[in-house]
């Protein structure tokens, strides 16, 4: 019986020692989950603030390409203004000049028509006859202005002397 006792108590005590190591395996395994789960969480961590890195990085690269091609659309739109102004500009020398040549020209016709007119005024002076200059389109009515004339000096010799004022004396 006292043998029965001891490998009764022995059982107890081996049970006991199973039960004791089977509780430390159990802590230690859920011990090393813990340590997984919480490895596994600090990757998770790590990878989402990597990704959360290389968004911003990818962000301030779009920005950057953003203000570059809205800088370079600004750029483009200033120089076809330029190119419109500077098309406007020389279509207006083009025209200036145009219109200075014309007058030169103009004028240089004039210059010579009348040349021309008073050389057959002069003309006229000497042979009392109106022959109007080749290339001259000149109507005038001589005899019309030779009445008129006529006419300012009678008008001239029918008027009295002119009478001084006598407010002026």
């Amino acid at each position: 019986e006292k043998e029965k006792k001891r490998k009764e108590a022995a059982e107890r005590a081996a049970g006991e020692e199973e039960a004791r190591k089977e509780a430390i395996l159990e802590r230690q395994r859920e011990a090393e989950e813990k340590m997984g789960r919480l490895q596994e969480t600090r990757r998770n961590e790590q990878a989402i603030k990597l990704e959360e890195e290389r968004l911003k990085r990818e962000e301030k690269v779009q920005a950057v390409e953003r203000l570059q091609r809205i800088q370079q659309y600004k750029i483009r739109q200033a120089m076809k203004r330029i190119e419109e102004e500077n098309r406007k500009m020389a279509l207006l020398q083009a025209k200036r000049d145009a219109l200075r040549q014309e007058t030169l020209r103009v004028k240089k016709e004039m210059e010579g028509q009348k040349r021309v007119v008073m050389l057959a005024v002069d003309k006229m002076r000497l042979t009392h006859k109106w022959e109007p200059p080749e290339g001259v389109d000149v109507d005038i009515d001589v005899e019309a202005v030779r009445a008129r004339a006529a006419a300012a000096l009678r008008k001239d010799k029918d008027k009295p002397a002119a009478r001084p004022d006598p407010a002026l004396t």
